[in-house]
Parts: C-alpha cells; structure tokens; sequence
C-alpha cells in the first residue's frame, strides 16, 4: 500500500526526528516555512544502518551512512 500527502508536495524539509516511547512511535518532518507533519504510529520500528544515496537515471549510487544525534 501507498498513501501520498499532496499538501506536503514542494515543501523544503529543515528536520526530520524519530522518536518512540511506549506509547508511540513518531516520525515529525519539520519544514522551512515553520510547519510540521507528524506520523504516529502504534508499532515498534526499528531502524538498521540508516542510509542516504543519490539518485541518477533512476538508480540509487553515492550510499552513505546518516549521522544521527540523540535529542534530549
């Protein structure tokens, strides 16, 4: 299944931060115009080498592992 948000389309991301505690797990997408997209999710996910790659011709080259940081 794929579900779009065609009000997010065009938007410029500032920051992306995950968190999860045990009551949810939650993606926040902050943008530079001061907006934010918040996902929450009551599951568990668990992130393995988190990746970001270039794409060119429609293929994925340039993988480099994110950096993170933890937020207090």
């Amino acid at each position: 299944m794929t579900i779009t948000y065609p009000t997010l389309v065009g938007k410029v991301v500032k920051e992306v931060t995950f968190s999860d505690d045990e009551h949810w797990t939650v993606v926040a997408i902050e943008f530079d115009d001061g907006t934010r997209a918040s996902f929450r999710h009551e599951a568990s996910i668990t992130f393995y080498d988190p990746e970001i790659a270039t794409v060119k011709e429609g293929d994925l080259i340039n993988h480099r592992r994110l950096q993170s940081r933890k937020v207090a």
